[in-house]
């Protein structure tokens, strides 16, 4: 999370944001607001790549990565798990 922070931040530097980028006002339960839920969204679908800033695209391909990574572990963690259960019943 903190070098997904960081890329957005990078974001907002580069395309001259950083006010939306501090906005507490539209922070949801999980303490996203709207610039950085539509940030983590583009790196979900790969939407990311069309900065022109060829260092903030670099981040957020590792970003990226690290977000998928990430999803897939915590969906095999819940998978595990559940067959655990299921098989000690």
């Amino acid at each position: 999370m903190f070098q997904f922070f960081s890329y957005c931040e990078m974001v907002a530097a580069a395309t001259g944001k950083t006010g939306e980028n501090a906005d507490k006002k539209t922070q949801d339960d999980g303490g996203l607001n709207a610039f950085q839920r539509e940030q983590y969204r583009l790196l979900r679908n790969g939407d990311f790549m069309n900065c022109p800033d060829a260092a903030v695209v670099a981040c957020g391909i590792v970003v990226a990565r690290k977000l998928r990574v990430s999803f897939w572990a915590a969906v095999a963690l819940v998978v595990s798990f559940a067959a655990a259960d299921i098989f000690t019943q």
